[in-house]
């Protein structure tokens, strides 16, 4: 029985959210990413992972916050408690994030160590007293590249924070910071269960979606709706695309006119342009697909997306432009 996508959350991200909601994925997941259930049996995994009342993994708040920075929204956080261990306040996050596009021209290396670094930070507001530090839980952000170079495809690639050969074992250094990469695809070893293989059959683009969504369900026992998810991200993938070149657009725009002005404002005008029509076409991108994918009205939309009045008119000139 296939699992549909009910789900009417106004986030870029949807098609992942929802993907992520299906227990046997996450539990395929944490058993082969993490230390803490490496070779453990799916149904095991399943009791020390925390789910809602639907039985559902429980998605955790998913923005962090900092200070000297802007808000950082996840796609995936849940959490688990560690096997083994009597208090049940010993847990690991788990952060999924996918991202479509990987090149070097991108830091996406970069932008997962500050991920993981938040996370771990994070930390620190929740706990209370003078040793805060010991029951900090280990933060694992894992990153999902369906569209990679080549080089990378089918590959799966580990960091984490390591200690030097001369620390001593007293003192007891372990990661509290794990980064996995994975490019999606066949594996390059001849693994019969493979995440790279695994993932690969949900977000790909090539094949035929029934036929991946049978091998999904006979070789993992995985029951998703691709067809949905294919929708979700064949919007997401069209409109991403034309927002990229309107930022393009606008800063090449800005930076021209300042040039010829020969100030500095005109480049700081045409980015702060790019930026506001940027949060009018994410809105507008958020209300077209959840009117597309789960057949609610433009006012539900409206709703479920938050647009504020000001925004509203351009908003909605928006949409109609997106349907048409």
């Amino acid at each position: 029985m296939v699992e549909q996508n009910t789900r009417t959350e106004s986030t870029t991200d949807l098609g992942a959210k929802t993907v992520f909601r299906n227990m046997r994925l996450v539990t395929e997941l944490f058993r082969n990413l993490t230390e803490e259930f490496k070779g453990m049996e799916n149904e095991e995994v399943e009791k020390y992972i925390e789910t809602d009342s639907e039985g559902l993994p429980l998605e955790y708040k998913d923005e962090l916050y900092d200070m000297n920075t802007d808000l950082v929204r996840l796609d995936t956080l849940l959490e688990a408690r560690v096997p083994g261990r009597e208090d049940e306040h010993v847990r690991i996050r788990f952060n999924i994030e996918t991202q479509a596009y990987a090149s070097s021209r991108y830091g996406l290396t970069d932008r997962a160590q500050m991920y993981a670094a938040m996370l771990l930070a994070t930390q620190n507001k929740e706990k209370k007293g003078k040793d805060k530090y010991r029951g900090l839980k280990r933060s694992y952000t894992v990153w999902i590249c369906p569209k990679a170079p080549e080089s990378l495809v089918g590959c799966k690639v580990r960091y984490g924070m390591l200690p030097y050969d001369t620390s001593p074992k007293e003192i007891g250094f372990g990661s509290l910071m794990d980064i996995i990469m994975i490019y999606i695809g066949r594996p390059r070893t001849d693994d019969e269960r493979s995440v790279t293989d695994m993932l690969s059959l949900i977000f790909s683009d090539d094949g035929d979606t029934v036929k991946r969504q049978e091998v999904l369900e006979h070789k993992y026992n995985i029951s998703l709706d691709l067809q949905s998810l294919r929708r979700v991200n064949l919007m997401t993938d069209w409109i991403s695309e034309a927002k990229e070149e309107f930022y393009e657009d606008g800063y090449a725009a800005g930076e021209a006119a300042g040039i010829a002005k020969g100030e500095a404002a005109g480049i700081a005008k045409g980015e702060a342009a790019g930026i506001a029509k940027g949060k009018i076409e994410k809105s507008a991108e958020d209300i077209v697909r959840i009117m597309s994918e789960f057949g609610c009205t433009l006012e539900k939309a409206l709703e479920v997306t938050k647009v504020s009045d000001e925004d509203r008119e351009e908003v909605l000139e928006l949409v109609k432009k997106y349907q048409n």
